[in-house]
């Protein structure tokens, strides 16, 4: 496994997304209104299919808006993947709070490694966990940092966020890349 240039990460993920600028600030806008009606439900197909359009970009290859809504062709691992997040959040906050920078950093990979690999959930958890062990500080980091980023848009005005958040997915997708591809 590689290890995370965070640097790199964001030169590459800030690439990635002024190129395919318009299409992916419409597609997470899809995201936020499907996935909040849906009361969440949703929201895992929605941002597996905005990192199918990151995938799709990084491959050099025309996005569309449209391509948000591939996440639904692997549904129930981006559902269960989902759950497994949600799952780690609670235990890290049950935890005592300050937990979560833990647990959060042990599966942020495991939506792009469900779009990138087609693996399940549970096989998805298993590489982030490994990931994470191998280069703790790089993950934990980076976990942060992309946490951080995809929400800082929505302190001042709510609809930064359509700017903050794929970015954040560019600079995440980023990093996978050079922890599981290299």
């Amino acid at each position: 496994m590689g290890k995370i240039d965070l640097g790199k990460a964001f030169d590459e993920g800030w690439k990635l997304f002024s190129k395919n600028m318009a299409p992916m600030i419409i597609a997470t806008l899809l995201v936020m209104l499907i996935g909040g009606c849906s009361l969440g439900i949703l929201m895992p197909a929605m941002i597996g299919g905005l990192m199918m359009m990151i995938r799709k970009a990084d491959k050099g290859e025309a996005v569309q808006v449209g391509d948000v809504f591939g996440g639904f062709s692997n549904f129930g691992n981006l559902f269960v993947g989902g759950l497994i997040m949600l799952a780690a959040f609670i235990v890290g906050g049950i935890a005592c709070g300050v937990g979560v920078i833990f647990t959060g950093a042990m599966v942020v990979f495991v939506f792009p490694l469900i779009v990138d690999k087609g693996i399940g959930p549970g096989e998805a958890w298993s590489k982030s966990w490994t990931a994470f062990k191998e280069n703790i500080g790089g993950v934990i980091v980076l976990s942060l940092v992309v946490g951080f980023l995809a929400s800082a848009g929505g302190v001042v005005v709510y609809i930064g966020m359509l700017f903050t958040m794929p970015f954040a997915y560019c600079v995440l997708w980023s990093a996978y890349k050079q922890v599981f591809n290299e």
